[in-house]
């Protein structure tokens, strides 16, 4: 017997008493989803639900699932594992693929500051770890930014992206260069 036998098993008997899922619902006592989820074959009762289930349709046990007790506790535990299996497979799979499409950036190279008619400005080289987009680059220079905000000898924050494993040094080479400047406190 298996899962979806127990259930229907359930219908039947519950049917040829004359009893609703609601009126079995109230005199087991569960939810009435939960008895449908049981004659639905989508969750296993515990055995002593079982019991209360026969005792309630005036049926004995072997009516009801034709196995004894262990038989019955092997099917149930063998089903939950499966599900827990599936649940936890399907996290990892999850955070996997969630890990893959959040951008990643790496600073690269050493950092140098440089004059221009702006101020001091420092610039810091960037390699995406995984894949570029404007928008999470955007996201990352503010916050690279904000660690920049109280030196008073910069004026501006550049960061440079780079091509993945190349040189810093060549302007061909560069993604997308953002130019942050920074915010002054007022004496």
């Amino acid at each position: 017997m298996n899962i979806s036998d127990i259930g229907k098993q359930i219908v039947l008997l519950r049917t040829e008493k004359g009893l609703s899922q609601k009126d079995l619902s109230q005199m087991i006592p569960v939810s009435q989803s939960t008895l449908s989820r049981w004659e639905n074959g989508t969750i296993i009762p515990h055995f002593h639900q079982i019991e209360r289930i026969c005792d309630v349709l005036n049926v004995s046990l072997e009516q009801l699932i034709s196995q004894n007790k262990s038989e019955y506790e092997e099917l149930r535990k063998r089903n939950l594992r499966q599900k827990c299996a599936i649940v936890i497979l399907t996290t990892v799979l999850l955070v996997g693929v969630l890990f893959m499409l959040l951008p990643r950036y790496e600073i690269v190279g050493n950092s140098e500051i440089y004059s221009s008619s702006y101020g001091e400005i420092l610039r810091i080289y960037v390699e995406p770890v995984f894949f570029f987009t404007e928008n999470s680059a955007d996201v990352y220079c503010r916050r690279i930014t904000k660690r920049y905000n109280e030196r008073s000898d910069l004026t501006a924050v550049e960061i440079v992206f780079v091509k993945k494993h190349s040189s810093i040094e060549t302007e061909d080479d560069w993604i997308i260069s953002n130019t942050y400047f920074l915010k002054k406190m007022s004496d």
